[in-house]
């Protein structure tokens, strides 16, 4: 078995949009990765006029990523994206359209932890540990959760998120 990291196969849908395109290459051109993957970039120009070609040329210019363009002149996401795997060439594809932005989803996922973590800490403080084995030390609350939140600020550290405020007891 191989301990060579995983590879990724960003598949990129995109119609007209090469601004927002540009945008996306940017975002994933700054990915890290921390060695626990590598990456290349596939862009499917769903524009028969090829809109996008010039984007993907500039950006290929400029970077050392991977990156494949293809065209798919029939206008249809599905199929769109149907070209972007079948000229993937990593162990997992990601499929991404044109219009999305990762420093946008670092915010809602912001918002959605600031929203969600005090209900799941209410939970947590709510549950009783059961024991099976009486003779072993008894597990306190807090050391347990404190174990849970440094689990949990280890995952957000490596997405570049913040440890919500009210994760804090």
């Amino acid at each position: 078995m191989s301990n060579d990291p995983y590879h990724i196969s960003v598949c990129v849908c995109t119609y007209k949009r090469p601004l927002f395109l540009q945008r996306l290459l940017d975002e994933l051109r700054e990915q890290e990765t921390n060695g626990l993957f590598t990456y290349s970039i596939v862009v499917a120009d769903n524009d028969h006029l090829q809109s996008a070609k010039a984007v993907v040329e500039g950006f290929e210019a400029a970077s050392n990523i991977p990156i494949i363009y293809c065209v798919e002149p029939r206008q249809n996401i599905a199929l769109a994206r149907n070209k972007t795997i079948e000229n993937a060439e990593g162990d997992f594809v990601a499929l991404i359209d044109d219009d999305e932005f990762g420093a946008e989803n670092k915010r809602i996922m912001g918002e959605w932890l600031t929203h969600w973590v005090p209900y799941s800490v209410a939970a947590a403080r709510q549950l009783q540990p059961v024991w099976s084995q009486p003779k072993q030390k008894i597990l306190r609350f807090e050391d347990a959760y404190d174990r849970a939140k440094q689990r949990f600020e280890s995952i957000l550290q490596k997405l570049g998120l913040e440890l919500p405020k009210e994760v804090e007891l």
